[in-house]
């Protein structure tokens, strides 16, 4: 269910799936799998959205994510041999210094997070817990890049039924149904892989590298969807009066 609700949104707003990921797959479970006072401190207020996720995208990603400059729970993870350690707290947006990124209005930035935040709770969680979280963050992955490349698709193929050059639509030129076609399949194998990682984890501990092909294709499919669809529109992709 949630690689779908990643995926829809992120059809329409990566950036508002991109939050969603990093709350859902990355903060949320940490403190599901740190247990006691962490569930005291902050599940309810997870789940019921009163506090708003902050941080790593995956276990290897140095940039924190920041949903909200109000009522943010920071994360900070330090992967260690036998699991991680992990700090929660609220975030200090001067301290961890902000900023903003081109096409994601939704969200803040750092690459201070671990400097600038108020840690309130720190504990560790251990390797099988670890290797499930950052199957999470993969999936979660997956399923933001999924959702921007069908965002990229559907837009291009718009474009080209409405855009008619030398009397007839684009769709009818042979060079735009292959780059429409091979979108088309490069997203559905990802659509496969995603949800074969989702399966994994759902069964059991040894899901991390479903997750992660899913993650790094999907990436890949997206990037190359974004490009067909820049150009499909040609010069009219790069301005704002259209999607892509």
């Amino acid at each position: 269910a949630l690689l779908s609700v990643l995926e829809e949104v992120g059809r329409v707003s990566p950036d508002v799936a991109l939050a969603l990921s990093v709350h859902n797959c990355a903060v949320l479970p940490v403190v599901m799998a740190a247990g006691g006072d962490a569930h005291r401190l902050y599940l309810g207020k997870l789940a019921q959205g009163t506090a708003r996720g902050t941080g790593p995208i995956t276990a290897s990603q140095r940039i924190g994510v920041c949903a909200a400059r109000s009522d943010s729970l920071a994360l900070v993870i330090e992967p260690q041999d036998d699991g991680a350690r992990f700090s929660l707290g609220a975030a200090d947006f001067e301290k961890i210094e902000a900023f903003k990124a081109y096409g994601f209005d939704a969200l803040w930035f750092s690459q201070h997070l671990a400097d600038g935040f108020n840690c309130e709770l720190t504990g560790v969680i251990d390797e099988e817990a670890w290797q499930q979280v950052r199957a999470l963050m993969n999936l979660g992955v997956a399923g933001v890049c999924l959702g921007l490349a069908r965002g990229a698709a559907a837009a291009a193929v718009e474009y080209a039924v409405d855009r008619k050059q030398f009397g007839k639509p684009l769709t009818e030129f042979q060079a735009i149904q292959w780059m429409i076609a091979d979108s088309s399949a490069e997203i559905d194998a990802a659509h496969v892989l995603a949800l074969q990682a989702a399966d994994a984890i759902d069964s059991g501990p040894d899901s991390l590298q479903a997750a992660l092909q899913a993650a790094v294709f999907s990436a890949e499919v997206s990037v190359r969807a974004a490009d067909r669809c820049l150009q499909i529109h040609g010069g009219y992709g790069y301005t704002t009066e259209y999607p892509a």
